[in-house]
């Protein structure tokens, strides 16, 4: 049987779930059509080759839909914010189920916006399980602009026990409970090449409460990050993993060309995440933070908010982090920058990574030597660094306990090229029972 959706003389249908729409579509008018249908259908809309479409409002997305985008863009009007909140999505996915999004462009042009007519997020995936989003360009989001950018994620990925539990999530939709499980981001490209974002990705949970993650009825949990590329300045995390309730996530096999204060990050009590086999190239601290004292640049972070709210149970393995370089600062936070960084942790394994090069370009205070390929700082606890590859760093490996000591840590196995030392540590005895350093073979070399 053949379904038309007669209103709209552009639209047709060869299959009862199959929707054809021309370049000259209203796509935002379509999903409202459908969502108003019985949902017990699985729908998949067809856009025409290369075609471009302008978007004027978000797209809420309803159960079983798929858009194929055939090599088709999508362009958000550039008045956003006449037909929208500030704080809107361009895609809304919220309690929602099985839905797939594929092999299209989405070009939010922020190089031609404000602050006032940016998009907030591209993709809100709120409470909603088994999403993918495959093959998809996510281009030139946030802003042209050397200030601080505003929160502008391609995606965010969210669970919420309790009303306003998310305090990053769009005013409209905080009142949406529920866990955030089984998402899919495979293949995709985010390109930075015109503007800026604050973040690529972020899987946020409840952090302010500093609940731990046994504590939590919905979580944001196995979802998976893999095989996507990302290129230019994501200004402070290009993947952030965030909050109590974010766990058992796989950030994996993807591949960064870029700045970032963090390109990957584990934070506020966020635990048994993975970080692997991920390629970080040409990382450093964005040219907007360079003065700023409350910041220090690592391409791979792990950590938790205090003392009492740790981030529990993650592995970084396998990644290669490669030409790290901060621009030039007397800024004295950049002694402490590193290839990866914990704070405020329990139960971290570093293995198998490859860090070369990390910040040897002379750019902090007058041209003295800084940089490590490996930071632990406060309560560092339970930490294994095994079998990593650590060349061309100041210092291979930092002990950093300023506030609050950690305990447990084994550095094994490892292989380093170093300047100065090999591990440093001002004011904690590294032959003492909370250090278990054997077996690695290390080198100091020439400083040109």
């Amino acid at each position: 049987m053949i379904f038309w959706i007669g209103l709209f003389s552009n639209l047709y249908c060869q299959k009862r779930d199959t929707i054809h729409l021309s370049s000259k579509g209203n796509i935002s008018t379509v999903f409202d059509r459908l969502n108003s249908n019985n949902n017990s259908k699985y729908y998949v809309l067809n856009l025409k080759n290369d075609g471009i479409y302008k978007i004027k409002k978000t797209i809420v997305l309803n159960n079983k839909i798929e858009i194929v985008g055939n090599n088709s863009i999508l362009q958000p009007d550039l008045k956003w914010n006449e037909n929208n909140d500030p704080d809107s999505p361009m895609f809304a996915i919220v309690g929602k189920n099985n839905i797939r999004l594929k092999d299209l462009t989405i070009d939010f042009q922020g190089q031609k916006r404000t602050a006032a007519t940016r998009i907030y997020c591209g993709v809100l995936i709120l409470a909603s399980n088994h999403i993918t989003i495959a093959n998809v360009k996510f281009k030139n989001g946030g802003l042209n602009s050397l200030k601080s950018i505003p929160n502008s994620p391609y995606i965010l990925i969210a669970s919420q026990d309790k009303a306003g539990d998310v305090p990053s999530l769009p005013k409209k939709y905080k009142n949406k409970t529920g866990s955030c499980s089984n998402n899919f981001i495979l293949d995709n490209t985010f390109e930075n090449s015109r503007t800026s974002t604050r973040f690529g990705i972020r899987v946020l949970s409840n952090w302010l409460e500093k609940r731990p993650h046994r504590n939590f009825k919905n979580k944001s949990f196995k979802n998976l990050i893999k095989g996507n590329s990302f290129i230019g300045e994501f200004s402070w995390n290009t993947v952030e993993l965030a909050g109590g309730g974010t766990v058992e996530n796989k950030v994996i096999n993807n591949r960064i060309n870029g700045k970032s204060v963090n390109a990957l990050d584990i934070d506020k009590g966020a635990s048994f995440n993975t970080i692997e086999s991920n390629i970080i190239l040409n990382a450093g601290l964005p040219e907007r933070y360079k003065n700023d004292k409350n910041i220090r640049c690592s391409p791979i972070s792990v950590q938790g908010s205090d003392y009492d709210y740790v981030a529990s149970s993650n592995q970084v393995l396998k990644n290669t982090i490669e030409n790290i370089s901060n621009p030039s600062s007397d800024n004295k936070k950049y002694y402490y920058s590193s290839a990866i960084m914990t704070s405020y942790v329990k139960g971290v394994l570093i293995e198998g990574n490859t860090i070369r090069n990390a910040y040897q370009d002379n750019a902090f205070q007058g041209g003295k030597n800084y940089g490590f390929g490996i930071v632990l700082h406060d309560f560092s606890n339970d930490v294994e660094i095994k079998s990593n590859r650590i060349e061309k760093v100041y210092i291979g490996i930092a002990i950093n306990w300023v506030k609050k000591e950690g305990r447990n840590v084994t550095i094994n196995k490892n292989n380093m090229d170093f300047v100065s030392d090999f591990v440093r540590s001002p004011k904690y005895d590294i032959k003492s029972n909370v250090f278990k350093i054997k077996n690695n073979q290390i080198k100091r070399m020439q400083k040109k």
